[in-house]
């Protein structure tokens, strides 16, 4: 239904009747719908909300069954990893995420948080986290509205995903590096905000970006990094508590500590369309 609802705003977007029998053989003939048709109306927005192209499930090419996060719940993801080799997984976030989602879309009150989330998670989810987070007023400017926004959405592509993995894997004894970063180079950084994207320098050690303090101290982080990874490889298992979390602090100092903000992501579990699933599974 998800999926249906985006190829009916595409083919409204595009003047074509999404009923008509023929409308998919329109949709591949580029002769018909050239590929510019298609991009001009997913950047005017005439797509709206859907015009926000999510992964979906096709068991054409991705098993369905078992549902893939009860799969991962169970165990089965971590004994998929070991079978193709892989031995360990480095997963992790930044402590200002928030900012690059927030500007992700345009919103300049709180009425528009809601159908802009829309885009990327079903209705009763997005009732879920309105209803868990913080409130603002009705008539909040643009600034605490993105904010909240921006709070929302990295929830849900970032924070929480990343726990539920390090979670699951960490419970199937799988060997699992959780990081936090807290600290980029002040150069790199978006309006002055460790968020997404803003660590790339660090993790390719890119020389051009960093002066010699910072190199020196990205290279330090990389070198702990591969330093816990070996150690968790050599044991073939985790070997410290799944909130457990290695950090590059704001005064870029890197050491293991407890992540105060695990319950309360975590919190956010029972509002999961997934959760039902994970249920079966505890």
């Amino acid at each position: 239904m998800t999926c249906r609802v985006h190829f009916q705003a595409l083919c409204t977007a595009l003047g074509l009747d999404p009923d008509a029998p023929d409308v998919l053989e329109t949709l591949r003939d580029p002769t018909k719908t050239p590929w510019s048709a298609i991009t001009r109306a997913i950047e005017t927005s005439a797509v709206g909300i859907y015009g926000t192209f999510r992964g979906c499930l096709n068991s054409d090419w991705l098993p369905t069954s078992p549902d893939p996060m009860a799969w991962q719940r169970s165990g089965g993801l971590a004994r998929g990893l070991r079978e193709h080799g892989v031995r360990s997984i480095v997963v992790g976030d930044l402590s200002e995420e928030w900012y690059l989602y927030s500007i992700a879309h345009p919103i300049s009150t709180p009425a528009d948080i809601a159908p802009n989330l829309r885009r990327y998670f079903p209705q009763d989810m997005v009732d879920g986290c309105l209803n868990a987070w913080r409130k603002i007023p009705d008539d909040a400017g643009t600034e605490d509205s993105q904010r909240l926004y921006g709070e929302i959405l990295s929830c849900g592509q970032v924070h929480l995903p990343i726990r539920l993995l390090a979670e699951d894997l960490h419970a199937a004894g799988f060997p699992v590096l959780r990081y936090a970063i807290d600290w980029t180079p002040l150069q790199n950084r978006v309006e002055g905000y460790v968020t997404h994207g803003t660590d790339r320098c660090l993790w390719a050690l890119r020389l051009p970006n960093l002066d010699e303090v910072q190199a020196n101290i990205a290279k330090k982080w990389l070198d702990t990094i591969d330093l816990e990874r070996n150690i968790l490889e050599e044991e073939g298992k985790p070997i410290r508590g799944v909130k457990d979390v290695l950090v590059l602090d704001q005064e870029t100092q890197i050491k293991w500590k407890e992540d105060t903000k695990w319950d309360g992501f975590m919190s956010l579990k029972s509002i999961l369309p997934i959760e039902t699933v994970y249920q079966g599974h505890e």
